[in-house]
């Protein structure tokens, strides 16, 4: 079970869920009465050395909190995740990995669109970092965005907030486009985190979402 911890980084001191092989969902207010919506996640990981054969970092929305990614079936999700089993490097105070993939996932079937997108994870005694997403649904083909901060440098809340708000991202590795159908599958009305490791912490500082359309 997710737990809350505190972590102080740069002379600040924040609450903290921690998750190693879970998940958490946090149910939006608008539910899926959105055409555009943006969603962060402030984080870090509780490792100073380099993986080989990593364990998978996975965000993006879900249907609910019953049936989730990590679910034995999963009603309906689409996001992102880092490809598991891919070898992470530490250069500069940092976790890297470089192959990131745009996921659904619905029952027990992953759809997965790879690309060399490279994904920075902070260590957490250092200093933090933020992934992001822009999901915008279309007809039947909804597009998704990545964005990932600059891991060398600390990310903090008042950083988080102002990405949050802006109009346009300062910063996106790729957009892909995924087949998603709510009708028959769910509404996209739930952020979901996952932390697929076994033996280190995944530290979520802040969570919020941003409906652009």
């Amino acid at each position: 079970m997710a737990s809350i911890m505190s972590r102080t980084v740069a002379s600040i001191t924040d609450k903290r869920i921690v998750l190693r092989n879970e998940q958490c969902g946090r149910t939006i207010s608008i539910g899926s009465s959105w055409t555009k919506i943006r969603i962060g996640v402030r984080h870090a990981i509780n490792r100073t050395t380099a993986y080989n054969n990593a364990p998978s970092f996975v965000f993006g929305l879900c249907s609910g909190t019953a049936a989730m990614y990590t679910d034995p079936t999963t009603a309906n999700f689409i996001g992102y995740r880092t490809k598991p089993g891919a070898n992470w490097t530490t250069p500069s105070g940092q976790l890297y990995n470089t192959e990131g993939q745009a996921i659904t996932k619905v029952g027990t079937v992953i759809t997965a669109l790879s690309d060399a997108v490279v994904t920075g994870f902070t260590q957490a005694t250092v200093r933090n970092s933020a992934t992001f997403l822009e999901i915008q649904k279309g007809a039947e083909n909804y597009q998704i965005m990545h964005a990932q901060t600059d891991a060398r440098y600390d990310f903090t809340e008042a950083d988080f907030i102002t990405w949050m708000q802006s109009e346009t991202l300062p910063w996106n590795s790729w957009t892909k486009s995924m087949a998603v159908d709510e009708a028959t599958n769910g509404t996209l009305d739930t952020i979901n985190i996952a932390w697929l490791g076994t033996t280190e912490d995944l530290e979520i500082c802040d969570v919020a979402y941003s409906r652009l359309i």
